[in-house]
């Protein structure tokens, strides 16, 4: 008996041409314009495969070298200090000052004057706090909104 492995892989093995056309002229007519029908097919898909792998290779490789060209624009202006053409070039009017500009800390966190009288607003709803509350809170160190019921603790 034997096996596929037995057979190797030689052009004996291989039917002749003259062989296919025997073999495909014995078949039926309409299994003749099938088998045309579908190896034209197989053609024309493989086409359109090639073309669509080669358009996106293109168009890859297309956006990898546009991004490789502003990268290196820009880093070309970063490095130089120049300005791009087209882009305004802003000049000062004023001379610069010979003291140097610090900001000042108040600017930056102005301080907030606390009122003795503890709290004055309720944290949920911003109502003002009641005399009753106030004094409420002076006793006991907790009281709850008359407006909206959450609770204020006294810090």
């Amino acid at each position: 008996m034997s096996s596929i492995l037995d057979y190797s892989l030689e052009m004996e093995n291989f039917p002749t041409w003259t062989e296919i056309v025997e073999w495909f002229l014995a078949l039926p007519i309409h299994f003749q314009v099938l088998l045309v029908i579908g190896i034209f097919l197989i053609i024309a898909g493989s086409l359109v495969l090639v073309y669509y792998i080669l358009k996106g290779l293109f168009y890859l490789l297309k956006a990898v070298a546009k991004g490789l060209k502003k990268l290196f624009t820009n880093l070309y202006y970063a490095i130089s200090g120049k300005t791009r053409p087209g882009e305004p070039v802003y000049v000062s009017q004023y001379p610069p000052s010979s003291k140097s500009h610090q900001p000042s800390e108040q600017s930056l966190s102005p301080k907030i004057p606390r009122q003795s009288g503890g709290i004055q607003f309720c944290t949920e709803c911003g109502n003002k706090i009641t005399k009753k509350m106030q004094n409420k809170l002076n006793e006991t160190g907790v009281v709850y909104c008359v407006f909206c019921g959450s609770e204020i603790i006294k810090e």
